[in-house]
C-alpha cells in the first residue's frame, strides 16, 4: 500500500475514533450540564481548565520522544533506549503528582479547590503515561490502536454518563457534585493508560540503557522536545485566555457566567476533536516527504481542512436546537458560541496544519516567538475588552472577551500564514478568501436565522461558496473517482 493511501487510512481511522468520541461528547456535554447545578458544573469545568494545563509537566521530554523516533517502524527502533525513556517519564510524573496531591490534600475541607487539584494531580500522572504511550504508537505509525483506546474510552465515559443519569433521574436524594465526575474523569484516563501499558508491555518491562547514556538522551529528547511543548502550550494558552479571564474575574462560587462561558467552550471542543485526528496523523507522514512535495501539498492539505471544519459549523445550528430543547438554562451559552467559531474556523487552519509544517521544518522556534507576541496581543486585548468596555457597559456580560478572541485568531492567522508564504511562496489568496467568505457567512447567518432554518441558509450558503472557489477541484476529485471506477469494473 502507498504512504499516500495508508495517509489516508490512518486519518480515516482516526476520526472515525474521534467521531465516536464526538458522539460521546456530544452526550457528556449535554447531560453532564443537566444533572450538575452551575456552581458544580462551574468546579468540574474548573478541574477541566488546569488539567489541561498539566501538558506543562513533563517540560517537553514526551514530545521529544514523539520527535526523534517518528516516522520509523516500532521493529527498527532501539528498545532499550525507548524503554528508559518511557520508564524516565513514569519517574517524573508520580513524582510530581504525588508532591501535588500531597500539598493540594492540605486545603482538602478549606476550599474545594484543594479537592480540585488532587484530582488534578491524580489526572496529571495517569495522562502522562497515556500521552508518551500514544505517541510512541503514532511516531511509529500504529494508529489502530490509538483509535481503538480512544473508542473505548469514549464508550466508557458514555456508560458512566448514562447510568450518572438515571441515577439522578430515579433517586431524589442523588446527587451529582463535581467530585464525582472529576473521579470518572479521572479513572476513564487510567482505564486508557493501562490498555496502552498492556499494548507496549514487552518494551516497559524490558532492560534500559546505561544510566549515562540515559541522561545524554534526555537532553536530546529536552532538546527536541522543549520547544515544541512550549509551542503547543501558548497554542492552547491562546485559545484559553478569554475563559481563564472570566475564571478570574467571576468566580464559580459568587456568580454562574463561568459555567455558562465554560459550557460554550465544550460545545466548540466537540469540533476540534476531530480535526485533531488529522494533525495527528499528518506528522509521521510529512518526515518522509521532500520540501518541494510539501509546498506543492500545503494549498491542497489548507482547502481540505478550510472545507471540513467549515461545513462541520453547521453543527451549530442543530447544538441550537438541541440546547433550547433540553438544556434551556445554558441558551445564554449560544452568543458566545456564535461569536467564537468563526474564531475556531481561523485557529484549526493554524494548529492542525501551520504548526505541522513548522515542525517539519523544525522552525519551532519561530512558531513560538510568533505564539508569544499573539499572546501578549489576546492578554491586552482581553484587558482592554473588559476594563474599557465590559466594565462601565455590562459588567454580568463577558461578551467583548469572545470578540477580542476573534481578533486575535485572525492576528495570529495572518502571522503564522506570513511566515509560510515567505519561505515557500505558497498560492494562498484563494484559502484566505474562502476562509473570510465562510467566516463571515456563518456569522450573519447564525445572528439572523435561527436552528433549522439557519441550517438550511448555512448549508446551501457553504456549498454555493465551496463549489465558487473550488469548482476545479471538486470536478478532479470526481474526474478521478470516475476512472478509478472505470479501470476497476465489478464483476
Amino acid at each position: 500500500m502507498s504512504s499516500k493511501k495508508q495517509a489516508v487510512k490512518d486519518i480515516l481511522k482516526m476520526v472515525l475514533s474521534n467521531v465516536l468520541s464526538l458522539a460521546c461528547g456530544i452526550l457528556m456535554g449535554f447531560f453532564i450540564p443537566k444533572i450538575m447545578g452551575y456552581t458544580d458544573y462551574g468546579y468540574y469545568k474548573t478541574f477541566a481548565l488546569y488539567a489541561g494545563y498539566t501538558g506543562l509537566l513533563h517540560f517537553g521530554i514526551s514530545d521529544g520522544i514523539y520527535f526523534y523516533f517518528s516516522g520509523q517502524k516500532l521493529q527498527e527502533i532501539n528498545k532499550e533506549k525507548l524503554h528508559s525513556a518511557i520508564v524516565f517519564v513514569f519517574i517524573l510524573e508520580a513524582l510530581i503528582s504525588a508532591v501535588g496531591i500531597g500539598i493540594a490534600a492540605i486545603f482538602i475541607g478549606k476550599t474545594c479547590f484543594g479537592l480540585i487539584f488532587v484530582f488534578v494531580f491524580l489526572y496529571n500522572f495517569f495522562s502522562h503515561v497515556q500521552n508518551v504511550l500514544s505517541l510512541v504508537c503514532q511516531a511509529t505509525k500504529q494508529f489502530s490502536f490509538p483509535s481503538l483506546a480512544n473508542s473505548l474510552k469514549s464508550l466508557f465515559d458514555g456508560c458512566c454518563v448514562i447510568v450518572l443519569y438515571l441515577l439522578y433521574k430515579n433517586r431524589e436524594a442523588f446527587e451529582v457534585n463535581f467530585s464525582i465526575y472529576c473521579l470518572v474523569i479521572v479513572l476513564s484516563m487510567a482505564i486508557e493508560a493501562v490498555f496502552f501499558v498492556v499494548k507496549l508491555w514487552k518494551i516497559i518491562f524490558s532492560k534500559g540503557e546505561d544510566s549515562k547514556l540515559l541522561k545524554e538522551d534526555l537532553f536530546v529528547y529536552f532538546k527536541l522536545g522543549f520547544p515544541l511543548m512550549i509551542a503547543n502550550l501558548t497554542s492552547s494558552l491562546i485559545v484559553d485566555v478569554d475563559r481563564q479571564f472570566v475564571s478570574i474575574f467571576y468566580p464559580v462560587d459568587l456568580s454562574n457566567t463561568f459555567s455558562i462561558f465554560s459550557f460554550a467552550y465544550s460545545v466548540l471542543s466537540l469540533v476540534t476533536a476531530v480535526t485533531s485526528a488529522i494533525s495527528t496523523v499528518l506528522f509521521p507522514y510529512m518526515k518522509g516527504k521532500d520540501n518541494n512535495s510539501l509546498i506543492d501539498l500545503y494549498p491542497k492539505l489548507d482547502s481540505f481542512l478550510l472545507v471540513f471544519v467549515s461545513g462541520s459549523c453547521a453543527s451549530f445550528f442543530i447544538v441550537e436546537w438541541a440546547v433550547e430543547k433540553f438544556i434551556s438554562k445554558y441558551s445564554d451559552s449560544m452568543l458566545y458560541i456564535r461569536i467564537l467559531i468563526p474564531g475556531l474556523i481561523i485557529s484549526s487552519s493554524i494548529t492542525v496544519l501551520m504548526h505541522n509544517y513548522y515542525k517539519f521544518l523544525n522552525k519551532e522556534r519561530i512558531y513560538f516567538w510568533q505564539n508569544v507576541v499573539v499572546l501578549l496581543l489576546a492578554i491586552v486585548t482581553d484587558f482592554i475588552a473588559y476594563y474599557c468596555i465590559i466594565l462601565p457597559f455590562d459588567s454580568s456580560n463577558p461578551v467583548w472577551l469572545t470578540v477580542a478572541s476573534d481578533f486575535t485568531m485572525i492576528i495570529w492567522y495572518l502571522i503564522s500564514e506570513w511566515y509560510l508564504v515567505k519561505l515557500f511562496h505558497i498560492r494562498h489568496i484563494k484559502n484566505d478568501c474562502y476562509l473570510f467568505a465562510s467566516c463571515l457567512s456563518f456569522f450573519v447567518i447564525a445572528f439572523f436565522f435561527h436552528e433549522w432554518i439557519g441550517l438550511i441558509i448555512f448549508s446551501g450558503a457553504f456549498i454555493v461558496l465551496t463549489i465558487c472557489f473550488f469548482y476545479k477541484e471538486i470536478r478532479g476529485f470526481f474526474g478521478l473517482l470516475r476512472k478509478k471506477s472505470k479501470s476497476n469494473p465489478t464483476t
